[in-house]
């Protein structure tokens, strides 16, 4: 993938302050370090909400992306090996650290592009203290509420975590950090008031917190990983990509009033 010219990881600064003006809007990835079953890497959130962020910008004028931040809310997944997570008040500080940053060289809208669930109640704290601390536009975007359609295709009820929907969209965007022999089915019991869909997630009327994934699920995966197809993937993340480029456009637009 060519990201030299929207990445602002690979531009000088020299560059990137000739671009402000025309390139108003900019995205800051947020992801996580945890397991992702037996089948895919710690980084699976954070270099796939890189590569979203990415896809889109090349697809919409006026848009450059910060470097991503790996690291996320991931307390649940804690007894996994190789987890690593933030607590709420540095996740935040963080945020909205990097945004006042870009924000003060000129960007005009600073978009929170949130790869993983965990981080979604924190990542809307930081986009308020942002939006309070300068005065400019803060839009936090959750990449799973992007897709509405392509989960009705799925095979398996439950969809929530290194599954056939995530191990799907990552076989067509990086299948190389995938290894299906490895996949594997588990789905857990039912729990009083929650239900194991991206959809619940986003949209619960009772919050009771995030289970301990370790409580539910012996190797990690939530799901059944084993449907997991790349032309699934594809509609997933065709869906993401579309939806967020029409966003961002609009974005754009806002900020070049």
């Amino acid at each position: 993938m060519e990201t030299h010219g929207v990445y602002l990881g690979n531009l000088p600064w020299t560059e990137i302050k000739e671009r402000i003006d025309t390139h108003p809007v900019v995205i800051f990835p947020i992801g996580a370090v945890e397991q992702h079953g037996p089948h895919m890497p710690l980084l699976t959130d954070t270099l796939m909400v890189r590569w979203l962020a990415i896809e889109a910008a090349q697809r919409t004028r006026g848009i450059l992306v910060a470097p991503e931040l790996p690291y996320g809310m991931s307390a649940n997944h804690a007894r996994f090996a190789g987890t690593a997570t933030l607590g709420v008040d540095t996740l935040r500080s963080v945020i909205v650290d990097v945004g006042e940053s870009l924000l003060s060289h000129g960007f005009k809208t600073f978009v929170i592009l949130n790869g993983h669930g965990g981080n979604n109640a924190t990542a809307a704290v930081a986009a308020i203290e942002l939006r309070r601390r300068t005065g400019k536009t803060v839009a936090n975007i959750y990449t799973a509420a992007l897709v509405k359609n392509a989960y009705k295709e799925l095979e398996c009820e439950v969809v929530w975590h290194a599954d056939e929907a995530e191990t799907s969209a990552v076989l067509a965007a990086m299948p190389q950090v995938v290894a299906m022999d490895r996949a594997v089915r588990e789905i857990p019991a039912p729990m009083p008031l929650f239900e194991f869909t991206e959809e619940a997630l986003s949209h619960s009327v009772v919050d009771l917190g995030i289970p301990a994934t370790d409580l539910i699920t012996k190797s990690g995966t939530i799901g059944d990983a084993t449907l997991a197809r790349p032309e699934k993937g594809r509609r997933i993340v065709d869906e993401q990509i579309e939806h967020l480029s029409h966003i961002l456009t609009s974005l754009v637009e806002a900020s070049s009033n």
